[in-house]
This record gives structure tokens, C-alpha cells and sequence, in this order.
């Protein structure tokens, strides 16, 4: 879907969004046990220190148990499905600000154990729902937009540098390790990349050099833009296919529609 105008970059990027929380709640509930007392999860364990310490406690004790998660997760699958399906209009909008309430509850329900993709998605949906809901002003609308899109970009410019000075990544090493290992790779990965170093050297530049040269495909021609666009796509469904991470799919993807409007509105 091209985003044709602001508030369709708006309702695409929350639909995109919403089917990413559905799949992430499904799969939390799917874990639910290990958020029981002396679990991996269990929030005794992993929780901020600022809320255990609090006088509210026993809420935040309720709200993080097996149960408070599980019904918080219900509750974004609800709110996701009515994104998905409803029209933008106000009821759309308090939907928006619920789902915000209910992942910034999530979202700190413990200080470590995040990555990159819970980070886009938690801060496109922040600058949606401030920028978005409540606000007519274009100009409002326009920064919001051009915010996401640089973080999109800042991400994959640090994303690639780091890469780039990295020995494992320039020599190979690091595809080749990250999809023989038990947690992201899989029995035929660990095969193939140990098999041929060569091919784990090709996979490691060619995920550099998407990184490193998706920013610059904005200056060039439509053709160029576009294949950056579905390189970029394609990069993020072999990382949810291969390595198991769904939000680096849509999490990321969350974020294109901000960056197509740019190029469309003010560099093509």
C-alpha cells in the first residue's frame, strides 16, 4: 500500500503495527508460564526496581503476574482487531491511545531483555499516537512522519557501520556463527553456512550493503528507491523466516510508509 497522504500514512502504519501486536501477544500468551512465581519471567525477578520499591506494589505485582499479562495481551489483540478493521474516525483514535497505554505498561514491565525491534515499534506507535491522534495540525502530522522515517534511516546507518567495523561480519564469521547456534539458526543453516564459509562471506556484505545503501537509494531514481524498499522487505522477512525474530519484520516495516511519503512528497 502507497501512503497517498498523511493521514493514510497514519492508518496504514497502525494497521501494520496491529497485525505485529497480534502476533506478539499470541506468542506471549503462548509463554505465559514462564511468567509464573520463580520463572524466567516471573517479574519478581525481572521487574524495574523503581516499581518494586513503590508503595503501588501490589498493583504492579497484580498487573505483571501470569494472569495481568495474559488479560493485558487479550486486551491488544481486541484493540488491534478493531484497527484493523475500523475506519479513522474518533473510536479509532481512542484505540490507538489504549493500545499506547497497554504496550507502555508492557513495555516496562522489566529493564533489560529488549532489542532493537521492541524499540522501533514502541516508538513509532509513541510518535503516532502524540503526533496523530488528537492533533489536526498538518505541520504536527509532517514531524511525526519525518521523525519515524530518520529513525528508520539512523537505524540502519548504525545498524550497518557497526557491522562494518565488526571482524566477524567482514570475514564471515558472524552469519555463519548467528544461524549455526540453537536459539537463531536451524539444523539445515547450521549445515549450509558451516559447509561454506563463502557463502556466509556473500550473506554478510550483502546485509551490509542494504544497510549501509538503503539511506542513498533516496536520491536516486524510483527504480533505485523501490528495490532498496523491497531489499530492505525481503531483509526483514529472512530475519522473522530464518532466524525466528517476527518483530524485526514488523516493526521495522511499521516505519515505511513514513519513509515512502517522504521520498514522495518531497524528494522524487
Amino acid at each position: 500500500m502507497i501512503p497517498k497522504d498523511l493521514q493514510s500514512v497514519y492508518h496504514i502504519t497502525l494497521m501494520i503495527l496491529a497485525i505485529g501486536y497480534i502476533i506478539k501477544s499470541l506468542e506471549t500468551i503462548a509463554i505465559s508460564k514462564t511468567f509464573l512465581p520463580r520463572q524466567p519471567n516471573d517479574w519478581d525477578l525481572v521487574g524495574m526496581d523503581s516499581l518494586q520499591t513503590s508503595k503501588a506494589y501490589p498493583l504492579f505485582k497484580a498487573l505483571y503476574s501470569r494472569k495481568g499479562v495474559i488479560a493485558l495481551c487479550i486486551l491488544t489483540i481486541l484493540i488491534s482487531l478493531y484497527l484493523l478493521l475500523a475506519p479513522v474516525n474518533i473510536y479509532f483514535k481512542l484505540s490507538v491511545l489504549l493500545l499506547f497505554v497497554l504496550q507502555f505498561i508492557l513495555h516496562h514491565r522489566q529493564e533489560f531483555g529488549g532489542d532493537g525491534a521492541d524499540q522501533m515499534s514502541f516508538l513509532v506507535l509513541t510518535t503516532f499516537t502524540i503526533c496523530f491522534t488528537f492533533i489536526t495540525d498538518s505541520r504536527v502530522h509532517t514531524i511525526g512522519v519525518v521523525f519515524v522515517a530518520a529513525q528508520l534511516i539512523l537505524s540502519y546507518i548504525i545498524s550497518g557501520g557497526a557491522k562494518l567495523i565488526s571482524t566477524e561480519w567482514r570475514n564471515g564469521t558472524a552469519v555463519q556463527g548467528i544461524l549455526s547456534s540453537y536459539t537463531y539458526g536451524t539444523e539445515f543453516t547450521k549445515v549450509l553456512f558451516n559447509k561454506s564459509l563463502f557463502l556466509s562471506r556473500i550473506m554478510c556484505w550483502m546485509v551490509v550493503a542494504v544497510e549501509l545503501l538503503f539511506p542513498m537509494a533516496l536520491f536516486f531514481t524510483d527504480t533505485v528507491f523501490y528495490s532498496a524498499v523491497i531489499m530492505g522487505i525481503l531483509l526483514h522477512l529472512s530475519i522473522g523466516v530464518v532466524m525466528g525474530l517476527n518483530d524485526f519484520v514488523w516493526s521495522f516495516l511499521a516505519a515505511y510508509p513514513s519513509l515512502i511519503f517522504i521520498y514522495i512528497m518531497y524528494i522524487q
